[in-house]
């Protein structure tokens, strides 16, 4: 659980830094994007889709339990998680 989140941060953050080299006002957030960006359904049917001479068995178990911890887990925590980055961000004045 804890590399495929450590990959899902480094995966987001190189979109990220190829998205600033080419619109420079572009601004964004790493911690959002990587805590709650999209999951399930397609690593699903990826995991389906490898033939069973190449460990199907294993590879479907364990997306499943990271889909599962995903949605479970992050999916529960993400207001949770904003609320606390919006009180740890500076005051912005309108």
């Amino acid at each position: 659980v804890v590399i495929v989140n450590l990959v899902r941060i480094a995966s987001v953050a190189l979109v990220l830094f190829l998205l600033k080299l080419l619109r420079a006002n572009c601004s964004s957030s790493l911690s959002v994007l990587s805590w709650g960006g999209l999951r399930g359904g397609l690593s699903i049917a990826l995991s389906l889709s490898i033939p069973t001479s190449y460990g199907e068995g294993w590879i479907v178990t364990s997306t499943y339990v990271l889909v599962v911890f995903s949605i479970l887990v992050q999916g529960s925590t993400m207001g949770l998680f904003l609320r606390r980055r919006q009180h740890a961000l500076p005051e912005q004045s309108a």
